[in-house]
């Protein structure tokens, strides 16, 4: 567990430190069918305000975990329910999905980061459907 506060702590840290430079923004989540569970029940929609790491080279790991693999965080506007996330990189699940308030982190395969290219990263809360696109990550050619 220790491990996984790393990418959380630097990107906590890494934000205070920029304050004049502007937050990243995803795009607004797109329900599946209908409105979604937050805009109905009040709550305004969720959203990925700010995440990162989110580039490497090809075949290089970044914040490296215990198993081996990628650590990556991501700041929503608001809590999501912790059993109801899940994140996927290049449409393939992302493994280790931690939620903590509106922090949630998760670990990245090394064979998602072998090939060069641009790869959309997203969160999908279930059952309700919500998907928020976080943005794409980029593994460019060493």
């Amino acid at each position: 567990m220790k491990t996984l506060l790393l990418p959380v702590v630097l990107t906590l840290v890494l934000s205070a430190c920029n304050p004049q430079e502007p937050v990243a923004s995803a795009s607004d989540p797109v329900p599946a069918a209908g409105a979604s569970a937050e805009t109905a029940a009040g709550i305004a929609p969720l959203n990925i305000v700010n995440w990162g790491q989110r580039s490497t080279p090809a075949g290089v790991p970044f914040n490296v975990q215990a198993d081996g693999h990628s650590g990556v965080s991501f700041e929503l506007n608001h809590k999501a329910p912790p059993a109801d996330v899940v994140m996927s990189f290049d449409g393939k699940p992302l493994t280790g999905v931690v939620v903590s308030g509106v922090i949630v982190t998760a670990t990245i395969p090394p064979e998602y980061l072998a090939k060069p290219g641009s790869y959309p990263v997203v969160m999908e809360l279930q059952p309700a459907g919500t998907r928020v696109e976080a943005g794409n990550f980029e593994v460019v050619k060493p």
